[in-house]
């Protein structure tokens, strides 16, 4: 699986969503049909702070490999301030497994709130 991102920052009390393309390791898009997809979030100490929503795009013909990942804003607010990790593993029809790299979360306290 390609990577996702380096590092991204998440304000608290936020709705998120991330939506991406899944690629096997030469750039060519996935297709997802069958297959499950799971994400967390995690303190740096292994703490568990959330499991995200995931939703393979129905049309995989026309979008391979597209998949969202989201979380609501009252899920958000409970996050702690500071640094966290997060993937993305996706399990094909035959149970075999492929995790992406570990991305650097920051979360803020949002200013406008």
């Amino acid at each position: 699986m390609t990577p996702l991102v380096n590092a991204i920052t998440i304000k608290r009390g936020t709705t998120w969503r991330w939506t991406g393309t899944i690629r096997d390791d030469t750039g060519v898009p996935v297709n997802l049909t069958g297959w499950s997809v799971a994400s967390k979030l995690r303190a740096p100490s292994g703490t568990l702070l959330a499991t995200f929503a995931c939703t393979v795009d129905v049309d995989q013909g026309a979008n391979p490999g597209k998949l969202q990942i989201y979380a609501s804003a009252a899920a958000t607010s409970t996050w702690p301030l500071g640094s966290a990790l997060w993937d993305v593993a996706v399990t094909d029809a035959g149970g075999d497994v492929d995790i992406s790299r570990t991305v650097n979360v920051r979360v803020e306290e949002a200013v406008t709130r």
